[in-house]
């Protein structure tokens, strides 16, 4: 069986026991190997998203550019990348070059949700269905009672994976989830996403209820947002078993890649349903 061009022991930081499982039910975090192609691709999927760059190849399917571009930053340092001109407009989700970088993440998810199939018997992500939604910074940090407030909640339709596509500088997003029923009771904290730890991607159960709270030391008069969350719901059908062939475990043999289509909308109508608190 193929799990795209890569073998499942990779998908995570150790080896053959890259899957990690949480202790809450309907949550996992799946890391990287630093050399594989979903660490190299995510890298520069959140690298791409502040980049300043004007294109008239943006066309759909969207991948030419973000190539041509891959060729230009492959050989700079981490330092030499965090040079490279930048957008200074954070708010904006939609330009046609972020729209590629959008598109991009269906190859991670793409390889992810195979590997989630193979080991764990889920459903698959079938490209293209990205959808993203942004998480803004709260006007307050606490309401009347001193509690935090939720900058942002999503109660997910279906199985799914998340990934941050942007945080602002300084920001740090904790992530709590609550089981369907469980709303009034103590919220579970599964993970946060920060500037030292965001290149991973979290599988959340059917059903969950989960907030996101805006931490961290940012600059209070930033008029862009806090932070730009791409998922995509896994619908296809899971994976057979080890020795069986499957259509669904064939993928591009590019670096990361998956399959090629249209971008999603931004998450208005997928399966997750958003409310601001």
């Amino acid at each position: 069986m193929h799990l795209s061009i890569h073998s499942k022991i990779y998908l995570g930081p150790s080896g053959p026991h890259a899957f990690t499982q949480l202790s809450y039910p309907g949550v996992c975090k799946i890391g990287f190997g630093e050399n594989e192609s979903q660490a190299i691709i995510t890298k520069l999927l959140v690298l791409g998203w502040v980049i300043q760059r004007s294109t008239a190849e943006c066309n759909n399917p969207p991948v030419g550019d973000f190539k041509v571009w891959k060729e230009q930053v492959d050989p700079l340092t981490p330092g030499e990348r965090e040079q490279l001109p930048q957008n200074p407009d954070t708010k904006t989700l939609h330009t046609p070059w972020r729209d590629q970088i959008y598109y991009m993440w269906n190859h991670v998810f793409y390889d992810v949700g195979n590997w989630m199939s193979a080991m764990n018997g889920t459903r698959t992500f079938k490209p293209p269905n990205i959808d993203l939604f942004a998480i803004e910074f709260p006007t307050s940090h606490e309401n009347g009672d001193s509690k935090k407030v939720s900058a942002a909640t999503k109660v997910w339709g279906s199985d799914t994976l998340l990934a941050p596509a942007y945080l602002a500088p300084g920001v740090s997003l904790r992530v709590e989830t609550l089981q369907p029923g469980e709303e009034d009771r103590e919220p579970f904290h599964p993970a946060d996403f920060n500037h030292e730890d965001r290149y991973t991607v979290l599988f959340v159960g059917k059903g969950l209820q989960m907030r996101f709270y805006i931490e961290g030391d940012w600059d209070q008069i930033t008029d862009g947002v806090a932070a730009v969350m791409v998922y995509g719901n896994m619908l296809g059908e899971p994976l057979k078993p080890l020795g069986e062939e499957s259509e669904e475990s064939k993928g591009d043999k590019d670096d990361g890649d998956g399959e090629d289509g249209e971008d999603g909308e931004d998450g208005e109508d997928g399966e997750a349903g958003e409310r601001k608190e």
